[in-house]
């Protein structure tokens, strides 16, 4: 099931080095694995210079974060929400410093999707050259939810496109479903790219926020972890929704991201601060899986029946738990041996049980029609056929994540850098901002009664198995169903 994701801003990660320690499964918790691999590198680790920012991301590629290898474990579920700290001490352009569509770095990804009702198999790149683009919230851009072509349109002929220099309205939804403190965004980027032969189109903003802004309704930020920043991919179709040809994105997943020093116009992007040794930290939560069957809600068509045995990933459209080759697993299909009756609204027959235009593997409520898709509590399961639409179904896993980056001789002669696992989110205990955070605008969040399977309360696990010794340190948090 599509839907638009945030993601973090991993490219501004400079690390030496990566620890991972996994925290034994629990009652429950959820049963399949969300182990993501990263590797991140500095263009030139002197203090006080430009450089260039190097990362590799992956899930299901395994430790070595490299397709086609002996480790590599499709079966993972995505990440849903990241978010990367950058330590205030460094250098980050704010968006007035950087000219509107000036070229400031790079994306490449290998993301596994399924197309047109068939299995999550297809491993196709998704390029994007990233820009720099406005903050300007006065005048946005009103993009019509059939038309996202439109950010990626220069409407004026200034070689600049539309989402760069004017803020797309749809980030104001999007802000306000995340918990994102908009009127604190320090700079935006942007990249687009149009996925040839399926007639679509992919946005992805970078938001970077000031230190201590909220980044979400479950948890606070202390001004001490430096700048949040988040990545939102936006999919969207030309022409009405309903004829996407895209089912689903899932693991395996392979990024690649380059961050300039100096934009193409000679202007500072990012700088490396004096010597020392300081602290990137990145939180990552993992899709939701309501029936704890290690199938993720986007990916499974039965959010509420176990279905282990059906494999999302299988190529082709029919196979072990859906021999009729519908999209819909024998757990949850009317008719296990009867193909769907009608066609969805991409054409392909046989695929649409509920005759609501969208395809049964990319419906987020496959037997109840929902043209609109809608999902208040964004579980990935439409509110037509949610059992709490109200709150979400399901566990998601969070991690802390804490990458120790060495800049110069990594001493340096400053006041030591805090211990984000010390700090908020990572410390959910901790004092509020903490003492010596910088001043200006952390709120403490407060955490209201929910229902219990949606407690927004952490419990915090810390994994006894480090992989990578004398590298940096790794804390789990997770949010309890």
């Amino acid at each position: 099931m599509n839907k638009p994701f945030a993601l973090s801003l991993a490219t501004l990660v400079a690390a030496v080095g990566l620890a991972f320690a996994f925290a034994p499964a629990e009652a429950g918790a959820q049963s399949g694995s969300f182990e993501p691999c990263a590797f991140t590198s500095l263009g030139d680790p002197a203090p006080n210079v430009t450089s260039q920012t190097n990362l590799i991301f992956g899930l299901g590629v395994g430790p070595d974060c490299t397709r086609n290898t002996l480790d590599d474990n499709p079966a993972q579920y995505m990440s849903d929400t990241l978010a990367t700290f950058i330590p205030a001490a460094w250098g980050v352009a704010a968006d007035a410093a950087i000219p509107d569509g000036a070229q400031v770095g790079s994306y490449v990804s290998f993301t596994s999707l399924g197309i047109v009702n068939n299995g999550c198999s297809n491993f196709i790149p998704v390029n994007y050259t990233l820009r720099e683009a406005t903050t300007n919230r006065l005048n946005p851009l009103v993009v019509p939810p059939t038309n996202l072509f439109l950010v990626a349109q220069d409407s004026d002929g200034d070689g600049v496109a539309n989402g760069a220099e004017r803020w797309p309205d749809y980030l104001e939804q999007m802000g306000a479903e995340n918990g994102w403190d908009l009127d604190r965004v320090h700079s935006r980027l942007i990249g687009v790219n149009a996925v040839l032969g399926l007639n679509i189109v992919i946005i992805m903003n970078v938001l970077v926020f000031e230190p201590g802004a909220q980044i979400s309704p479950d948890f606070d930020t202390d001004p001490a972890l430096g700048y949040p920043a988040v990545i939102v991919q936006h999919p969207q179709y030309n022409g009405a929704a309903v004829t996407a040809a895209l089912s689903d994105f899932c693991a395996p997943v392979v990024a690649s991201i380059q961050l300039n020093g100096t934009t193409s116009g000679g202007n500072v992007f990012r700088s490396n601060p004096p010597d020392g040794t300081y602290p990137f930290t990145t939180i990552m939560a993992s899709t939701r899986d309501a029936d704890d069957d290690g199938i993720e809600n986007t990916l499974d068509p039965c959010p509420y029946d176990p279905n282990p045995a059906w494999n999302p990933r299988a190529p082709g459209i029919s196979g072990a738990g859906d021999p009729d080759g519908d999209g819909l697993p024998d757990e949850c299909d009317p008719n296990p041996a009867v193909r769907s009756a009608f066609a969805s609204g991409n054409g392909a027959s046989n695929t649409d049980e509920d005759n609501d235009d969208w395809q049964n593997r990319g419906d987020n409520c496959p037997l109840a029609p929902n043209a609109s898709q809608a999902d208040g509590d964004h579980d990935a399961i439409g509110d037509a056929c949610d059992q709490s639409p109200s709150a979400p179904d399901g566990a998601s896993v969070l991690r802390c994540i804490v990458n120790n980056v060495v800049v110069g001789d990594g001493i340096g002669s400053g006041a030591p850098q805090p211990d984000p696992l010390t700090l908020r989110p990572c410390d959910p205990g901790a004092l509020f901002p903490s003492a010596g955070s910088p001043v200006g605008g952390a709120v403490e969040i407060a955490t209201a009664a929910t229902p219990s399977h949606s407690t927004p309360a952490w419990a915090i696990v810390v994994g006894a198995t480090v992989l990578v010794a004398s590298t940096p340190l790794l804390r789990w948090l997770k949010k309890t169903p």
